[in-house]
C-alpha cells in the first residue's frame, strides 16, 4: 500500500541537528582538504580524500555521510530557492530540500548512497549541483 508523501517544517531540535552536521562537515574539510571552503567541487575533493583514506583516523560514515550532506544542502540553499523540511513517504523520514516549484533534493541520502564501499562513484556534489539542482531549483533573485 503506498503512503502519502508528508512534508513537515523543520523542528527547533531538527535545526539544532542541522547545525551540529554542519560543524561536522566543516571538520571534515578541513581535515581531508585543509580548506573550510564549501563549493561542490571541494566537498568531492573531500569525500575522494575519505574514500581513499585508509588510516586508522578515518571519519566514521556517519559524520561523513551528515557532515558532508547538510553542507551541500546549505550550499544549494544560499545559491539557490530551496529550503530544508522533513519528508515522510514510502521509503522512510529523511531530510531533504525543497524547492518553491516542489522539486525536491536528498543531499544526506546522495551521500550515504556514495559510502557503499561497492560504489565508486566519488566525484558527484559538482554533477548533483550542475545538473539536478541547476535544473530543478530556480536561482536566488
Amino acid at each position: 500500500m503506498e503512503q502519502e508523501k508528508i512534508i513537515r517544517e523543520l523542528e527547533s531540535k531538527d535545526i539544532e541537528w542541522l547545525s551540529q552536521s554542519e560543524k561536522y562537515g566543516y571538520d571534515v574539510l578541513d581535515w581531508y582538504i585543509k580548506s573550510k571552503e564549501v563549493t561542490p567541487e571541494n566537498l568531492d575533493k573531500a569525500f575522494n580524500n575519505w574514500k581513499l583514506d585508509k588510516s586508522d583516523d578515518r571519519a566514521p560514515d556517519n559524520i561523513i555521510a551528515h557532515g558532508l550532506g547538510v553542507l551541500f544542502g546549505n550550499y544549494v540553499i544560499e545559491h539557490r530557492q530551496a529550503r530544508w523540511v522533513i519528508v515522510t513517504d514510502n521509503f522512510g523520514t529523511d531530510l531533504a530540500l525543497l524547492s518553491p516549484n516542489g522539486a525536491e533534493a536528498y543531499p544526506i541520502s546522495s551521500v550515504w548512497k556514495r559510502i557503499d564501499p561497492e560504489n565508486e562513484d566519488i566525484n558527484f556534489f559538482e554533477p548533483l549541483y550542475s545538473i539536478v539542482i541547476n535544473e530543478h531549483f530556480s536561482s536566488n533573485p
